[in-house]
């Protein structure tokens, strides 16, 4: 008896250890593994844009010649920024999108393969709709997101290694044509942007970028395109002083927020954590940012 109590004790210790040294290497390191952002999955064409042109290719290796260093993990990718400061290259996390390899050859009981399935279809799911999502932004918003360059499915054509640096300072060489992954332009987050003009005492410059920011969700609605995750904190930002969408992977088309009725009352929705922003940091803001919500609401041709 004292014995397998022994060998419990030594099991359960083991086990935290275990636990413990994956959860310190996960927050050192953002998450990113290789295989993080490695999948065999096959060639589809709904996520072909084309072979770009010599023009465009020239560009984006004139991009990857340089290294990228970790800057964040999101949802969908992780995001490494150019040494030069000038661009993102996000790499599918494809981790979220799909069952664990080791549990795809582990043979199951009957009512535990019908939950792994159930698991996979819904990976699936979420993969589709992300890819998806980034086709959006690309059709529909490519100032607006700033996108350089998709590239969605495994080729041949760019023959080009890039290194990438983790957060904790390992270089990574990888050939680009085996990886998923967007070159968008990098910009500024909204609330940093809007401190750094209160911090310099230009008020004008941030009630601009509020009303433009506003007039960006009310025309993001028009062309039809909703964000299943508005995040004013993480997922808009500004470049060149103009809203900028960051994230990329939670768009979808959806035919009624073309309508002034629902895409007016979506940007009462949307505003609501905005506005609570702005009121524990600036509350002097709020009075400008109340009237010109209510003129954009009563304006008949808005």
């Amino acid at each position: 008896m004292k014995r397998a109590l022994k060998w419990g004790f030594y099991l359960l210790i083991s086990s935290a250890i275990f636990v413990g040294t994956e959860r310190f290497c996960h927050r050192a390191t953002g998450g990113f593994t290789m295989i993080n952002i490695t999948d065999p999955h096959p060639y589809d064409k709904r996520w072909d844009s084309g072979a770009p042109t010599p023009e465009k290719l020239a560009e984006v290796r004139e991009i990857l010649s340089q290294k990228f260093y970790f800057l964040a993990p999101g949802g969908q990718s992780y995001a490494f920024r150019s040494a030069d400061d000038q661009y993102v290259l996000k790499l599918t996390k494809h981790k979220r999108m799909r069952v664990p390899i080791w549990a795809n050859w582990m043979p199951l009981p009957d009512f535990l393969e019908k939950r792994r399935q159930k698991t996979a279809d819904k990976k699936k799911c979420i993969f589709d709709a992300t890819f998806k999502s980034y086709m959006i932004a690309e059709k529909y918003l490519p100032e607006e997101t700033g996108i350089v360059f998709l590239h969605l499915n495994k080729s041949n054509y760019l023959k080009q290694k890039i290194t990438i640096v983790d957060k904790i300072g390992i270089e990574y060489e990888i050939n680009l044509d085996d990886f998923e992954f967007i070159i968008q332009r990098r910009a500024i987050l909204t609330y940093p942007y809007f401190d750094q003009f209160m911090l310099e005492g230009k008020v004008d410059r941030v009630k601009t970028g509020i009303r433009k920011l506003l007039h960006y969700l009310v025309e993001r609605s028009k062309k039809g395109v909703e964000d299943h995750d508005l995040c004013f904190g993480t997922n808009l930002a500004f470049l060149n002083d103009e809203p900028f969408q960051l994230d990329l992977g939670s768009l979808r088309i959806n035919e009624s927020f073309k309508s002034p009725e629902v895409y007016k009352a979506k940007l009462l929705e949307a505003i609501v954590e905005f506005r609570q922003w702005l009121e524990e940091c600036y509350p002097e803001l709020i009075h400008y940012f109340d009237e010109t919500v209510a003129g954009m609401i009563n304006d008949p041709e808005l």
